[in-house]
């Protein structure tokens, strides 16, 4: 793994990427990950968690239909955890239970939940955040800049508004691939 992680950051240099932030130092956090807009948004991100070699204490969620054959093996392998969107059913409940279960974990999110826009964010990474209390940093990836990283880490107060506030004060719009397809940063509470 550690040749690996050095491998992905002399690829993302490569490739003109500049990796800024760090990781926060606790054991267990939500990471949202925004703007999804590509598919190479993915690609990217993983290269990140590579690069910071998290990707063994990294949970994440992806489609059911990518994890196929020998990739979804990989997938699985790097913390992939297949969801059928069709049936969400529970998911919050049991992300809660296995983070409860583990002594370090970093739960990885990319909330809009898929790359075209829509009015609004998919609000399980707050009901997580807040029922146990887990801090969420804000990673980023800005094509305009070519840059990649995290940002600050927000510790939600359960106040609605002000919490989404500092997320929207965050991410920019401009930053996506595909700044159009950039959803709305609001839960569909609100």
């Amino acid at each position: 793994m550690e040749a690996l992680a050095r491998l992905v950051g002399y690829l993302l240099r490569l490739a003109g990427w500049q990796v800024v932030g760090e990781l926060p130092s606790h054991k267990k956090y939500i990471v949202i990950i925004a703007p999804h807009t590509s598919n190479w948004d993915f690609f990217v991100a993983l290269a990140l968690g590579l690069h910071w070699k998290a990707m063994r204490k990294t949970i994440w969620f992806g489609k059911h239909t990518i994890f196929v054959g020998v990739i979804g093996r990989f997938l699985r392998s790097l913390g992939g955890i297949p969801i059928d969107r069709s049936h969400p059913h529970r998911v919050v409940t049991q992300t809660i239970e296995a983070i409860n279960r583990r002594e370090e974990l970093i739960l990885a999110l990319a909330p809009e939940g898929t790359r075209k826009w829509t009015d609004h964010w998919k609000s399980g990474f707050y009901l997580i955040a807040l029922k146990t209390r887990l801090p969420v940093a804000l990673a980023f990836i800005d094509y305009k800049n070519k840059r990649v990283g995290v940002g600050p880490v927000l510790h939600f107060t359960g106040q609605h508004e002000a919490d989404w506030d500092a997320i929207r004060n965050f991410y920019r719009k401009e930053w996506a691939r595909f700044p159009t397809d950039f959803s709305e940063i609001r839960s569909k509470r609100n």
